[in-house]
C-alpha cells in the first residue's frame, strides 16, 4: 500500500516484521502441529513420487445464470451472478468461535486501511474481511484458488487448513471443488497430475472422482552413449520414414488419378478400385500424419518448457509469499480505481515462484494432452491399417495366391509392426498412459514394466472386476480396448496368419494328390509321384532350358591357359552357343510335347478320357 499503517508495516516490512501466519490457541486440535512447529519434510506420494510446488484447491460456487421471472420484486427465485465471482468467506482471525481467533487484532490495524489505499471496511468497523477472492491462475480452473505449499511447516499447513475450514471456503453455495497436485518420479522419469474433483448435487450429496494423468519424459542424450539409445532413435527413424513414405506415395497416386480424369471421385478411389477402401486409406493417412504432428509437438513442449521445471519447488521462498498468497493481508492503493471496498491480493511480483510453478504445470498438462491426442490418432490409424492388412489376405487354397496377397500387403504389415514396437518399447504410451497410476507405485523402471505386465495379464485373463478397481475404476471401454487387443487380438491375428499359410500348403498338396490318385494304385504313391513331378516340371520347363544350359556350361577361360582371346572368335563362339541353346530348347520342347502325347494316350487307354456320346472312335 501507499500508507504507513500497521497492516502495511506487517506486510511491507522486512522478514522479521512480516506476518507469517496465525497464532493458534492451545487446543487439542492444534496440539499435534504445535509440538513440532518448525518441522519441514519433503512431501512424497506412494514413497517414490515427489511433490512439486504444492496443492492447488479451486472452489466453484453457483454458476452464473440470468434471473427469469415475471415477478420483479421477488429476489430469491434465482441465484445471483455475484455469488460466482464476488469475494466471500469470514476471516477466522475475527471469529471468536475458531482456534484462530485473536482478540487483540482490529480490522483497521490488521488490514491496510490508510488513506489512498483500498478500504477494507465497507459497512462500518464491525465488518469482517472476506479472505477468499477470485484470482486467475493459469493452471487452475476458473474459481477461487488456494495453494498449500509443500515447503511450509506442519504448523503452518495446519493453520492454512484451519482457515479454509472455519473461514467457509466450502459452504452451502459451493457446487464444485478441484484439487490438483503435480508429482515427479525420478526413477521412472515420469511426471503426473493428480486431480480430485468433488461435486455437490442439488440435494447436497457429495461425490468424488480421481484422475491421474502421467507424462514420461526421459532425459535424452544427443551423444547416444549406449546402443539402447541408438536402437530407439533408429526405430523412431524407421517408423517416421514408413509413415511419411506411405502417406506421400498414396497422395501422389490420388493426385495423379484426379489430374488424369478431372473428377473429384477419382481422388478417393483406392489402388484396387474401391471407393470405400479409398476413403478408409485416406482416413488412415490423415490420422497418421496428425499423430506425427501431435507427437513432435509433445516432444517440443516436453524438452523445452517441462525440462526446465524443477523437480521440487519451494514456492514461498520469500516472506511476502509465505504471508499473503491467498490471505488478503496486503492492499494496493490505485488512484481512480472503482474498488469494491475489500483488500486486494498480493502483487504478482511477490508470488513469482508460485506463478512460475503454475506455468510449468500448465506446460506439463499441455504435453500430456498432446501425447494423449497422439495416442488417439495413432490408435485410429492403427485400426484402419490393420483392417487394410486383413483385407489384403486371401484365404485361397493355392499357396501362390496367399504369397502374392501377403507380398502386396507386406509394407502395410511392416508398418503395423514397427508402429507397435515404437508405441510399446520406445515411447511406452500404452504403459504410462493407461497404467501410469500403477507404475507410479514402483521404484524402478524394470519393476514398473513387470508390474504393468502382471496387471494387464491379470486384467485380461483373470478377474476383471478386481483389476478395474486396482488400476482405475473410472476406465471406459475405449481405455480398456488396447489391453484387450494386446492380449486377445494379437495372438488371434498371429495364429490366423500362420494357419492360413499352413492350410494353403496342405490344401495345395491335397488337391494335386487328388487329381492323380485315380491313376495310381496307392494314395501315398500318388503323393510322392506328385512331389517328384512338380519338382521335375519346374526343373525341365522349356523356358528354363537355355538358362540351365548356361549354368552347366563352364565359363570361358576357366582352364586358365593364360592365352589372349580374339574378339571375333568370341563373337563366333557366342553365336554358336546361342544356336546350340535354341536347338536344345527346341529338342526339350519336342520331348516334353511327346511326353504329353504319350500321357494323353495312356489316359485314353485307361478310360480316363472318353469320347463324346454318339461319336466314333
Amino acid at each position: 500500500g501507499s500508507g504507513a499503517g500497521a497492516g502495511a508495516k506487517r506486510v511491507r516490512g522486512d522478514a522479521g516484521q512480516v506476518h507469517l501466519g496465525y497464532t493458534l490457541l492451545p487446543e487439542d486440535l492444534a496440539q499435534a502441529s504445535t509440538e513440532r512447529a518448525a518441522f519441514k519434510m519433503k512431501r512424497y506420494a506412494a514413497r517414490t513420487n515427489r511433490g512439486m510446488g504444492g496443492v492447488l484447491v479451486t472452489a466453484q460456487r453457483h454458476p452464473v445464470a440470468a434471473c427469469t421471472t415475471r415477478f420483479g420484486r421477488v429476489a430469491g427465485v434465482c441465484v445471483a451472478a455475484e455469488l460466482a465471482t464476488e469475494p466471500y468467506g469470514l476471516d477466522a482471525v475475527f471469529n471468536m468461535r475458531t482456534p484462530l481467533y485473536r482478540p487483540e487484532v482490529r480490522v483497521e490495524s490488521y488490514y491496510n486501511t490508510t488513506e489512498g489505499s483500498t478500504e477494507a471496511v465497507r459497512r462500518g468497523s464491525s465488518y469482517i474481511g472476506r479472505p477468499f477472492h477470485m484470482r486467475e491462475v493459469s493452471f487452475a480452473p476458473a474459481g477461487f484458488t488456494v495453494m498449500l505449499d509443500t515447503a511450509v511447516t506442519g504448523a503452518r499447513a495446519h493453520q492454512l487448513i484451519t482457515q479454509l475450514i472455519y473461514g467457509g471456503f466450502m459452504n452451502s453455495t459451493s457446487r464444485r471443488a478441484v484439487t490438483q497436485v503435480v508429482t515427479y518420479n525420478p526413477h521412472l522419469a515420469m511426471f503426473s497430475i493428480a486431480e480430485i474433483v468433488f461435486e455437490v448435487d442439488q440435494g447436497g450429496k457429495m461425490s468424488a472422482g480421481l484422475t491421474v494423468r502421467p507424462l514420461r519424459l526421459p532425459q535424452f542424450d544427443y551423444h547416444f552413449p549406449t546402443w539402447n539409445d541408438v536402437g530407439k532413435v533408429l526405430l523412431l527413424a524407421v517408423w517416421l520414414y514408413l509413415a511419411v513414405r506411405s502417406t506421400v506415395m498414396d497422395m501422389l497416386r490420388r493426385c495423379s488419378q484426379f489430374l488424369k480424369r478431372k473428377q473429384l471421385k477419382d481422388f478417393f478411389i483406392s489402388y484396387d478400385g474401391s471407393l470405400v477402401w479409398g476413403i478408409i486409406d485416406l482416413s488412415q493417412c490423415t490420422c497418421q500424419m496428425l499423430a506425427i504432428v501431435f507427437l513432435f509437438s509433445a516432444y517440443v513442449v516436453g524438452y523445452t518448457k517441462v525440462a526446465k521445471a524443477r523437480a521440487f519447488y519451494e514456492v514461498y521462498e520469500d516472506a511476502y509469499g509465505a504471508a499473503n498468497y491467498f490471505m488478503p493481508t496486503r492492499a494496493e492503493g490505485v488512484e481512480g480505481a472503482a474498488g469494491d471496498g475489500l483488500p486486494k491480493w498480493a502483487l504478482p511480483a511477490d508470488n513469482t515462484p508460485m506463478l512460475e510453478y503454475s506455468e510449468h504445470v500448465e506446460a506439463v498438462s499441455l504435453a500430456i494432452d498432446l501425447e494423449q491426442m497422439f495416442w488417439a490418432a495413432q490408435c485410429a490409424s492403427f485400426v484402419l491399417k490393420l483392417a487394410r492388412v486383413l483385407h489384403s489376405f486371401d484365404c485361397h487354397p493355392r499357396m501362390s495366391f496367399v504369397v502374392d496377397t501377403l507380398r502386396a500387403g507386406g509394407m502395410d504389415l511392416l508398418h503395423f509392426l514397427v508402429v507397435l514396437l515404437y508405441i510399446l518399447v520406445v515411447q511406452g504410451v500404452v504403459l504410462h498412459v493407461y497404467l501410469g497410476p500403477v507404475m507410479l507405485r514402483c521404484a524402478t523402471l524394470r519393476g514398473a514394466l513387470l508390474f504393468s505386465i502382471d496387471v494387464c495379464a491379470s486384467g485380461a485373463f483373470l478377474s476383471m472386476t478386481q483389476m478395474e478397481t486396482l488400476v482405475g475404476g473410472g476406465w471406459s471401454w475405449h481405455q480398456w480396448l488396447p489391453v484387450y487387443m494386446a492380449f486377445y487380438g494379437m495372438p488371434v491375428l498371429l495364429i490366423w496368419i500362420c494357419m492360413s499359410f499352413l492350410l494353403a500348403i496342405i490344401a495345395e498338396g491335397f488337391m494335386d494328390t487328388k487329381d492323380n490318385f485315380s491313376h495310381t494304385s496307392s494314395f501315398f504313391a500318388a503323393a510322392s509321384s506328385n512331389l517328384v513331378h512338380d519338382f521335375l516340371g519346374q526343373v525341365y520347363k522349356p523356358a528354363n532350358a537355355a538358362w540351365q544350359l548356361q549354368l552347366l556350361t563352364p565359363p570361358r577361360g576357366a582352364e586358365g591357359d593364360g592365352k589372349e582371346t580374339d574378339p571375333e572368335a568370341e563373337e563366333e563362339e557366342d553365336e554358336e552357343v546361342v544356336s546350340k541353346s535354341k536347338e536344345t530348347a527346341a529338342a526339350v520342347a519336342t520331348f516334353v510335347q511327346g511326353l504329353e502325347i504319350l500321357d494323353m494316350k495312356r489316359k485314353r487307354a485307361a478310360g480316363a478320357l472318353l469320347p463324346p456320346a454318339g461319336r466314333a472312335e
